[in-house]
This record gives C-alpha cells, sequence and structure tokens, in this order.
C-alpha cells in the first residue's frame, strides 16, 4: 500500500516513476521518484529541453511538462535521480512556468 509504478514515457522503453503515498494523522504526503524524467534543474523552467540521452525527446518533453503539472503546488515532493542536494524538492508555478521552492 502506498506505492505504486507509473509509466514515465519519453527517457527509455519502458522507463517508470514511483509514487509513494503516507498518511499520518489524517493527512497524506507523497513524493514521486522520478528516475530520469528530469536530468537537470533547468528542465523545470524548460521542460521542452531535452538531453541527448532521451530516447524520445519529444514525448520526454510532454512527460516532463505532465510531472511538473502533477506536483506544482501541492506539497508532493519531486525525487529526480540526477539533482545535486537537496535531491528532494517542491515545484511551484507562475505565469511563466514552473520553478523550484526553496532551491538554494
Amino acid at each position: 500500500p502506498g506505492v505504486s509504478l507509473l509509466p514515465a514515457f519519453g527517457h527509455s522503453p519502458g522507463h517508470v516513476m514511483v509514487k509513494l503515498d503516507t498518511t499520518s494523522q489524517g493527512k497524506t504526503q507523497t513524493a514521486y521518484v522520478i528516475g530520469d524524467v528530469i536530468h537537470h534543474p533547468l528542465q523545470v523552467e524548460h521542460p521542452e529541453w531535452s538531453s541527448q540521452f532521451c530516447w524520445d525527446a519529444k514525448m520526454a518533453g510532454a512527460m516532463r511538462q505532465t510531472v511538473l503539472e502533477t506536483v506544482a503546488d501541492n506539497g508532493s515532493w519531486l525525487i529526480p535521480a540526477h539533482f545535486p542536494t537537496p535531491t528532494a524538492v517542491r515545484v511551484k508555478s507562475g505565469k511563466d512556468g514552473f520553478w523550484l521552492e526553496d532551491w538554494p
């Protein structure tokens, strides 16, 4: 319970991310371990930017956009594989796109 595998299209065939849900004192917290969906913090501001490691750049950009829309502004944690410390971040949205909340 509380652990789900979700498809994460674009990086490589069969790539998935892990959704973690926990409830304590009636409050649910969610985290997404996204692996290689987002390689670099710049892709939060520019989800359309792909690296040479994306198997399908267009699909990978669309997946990044979907993930960012899913986690933005609701307190969910985003845990990418390749970010420097801090590796768990929260995302905010604005009229110009997304950015990392409290990023150093």
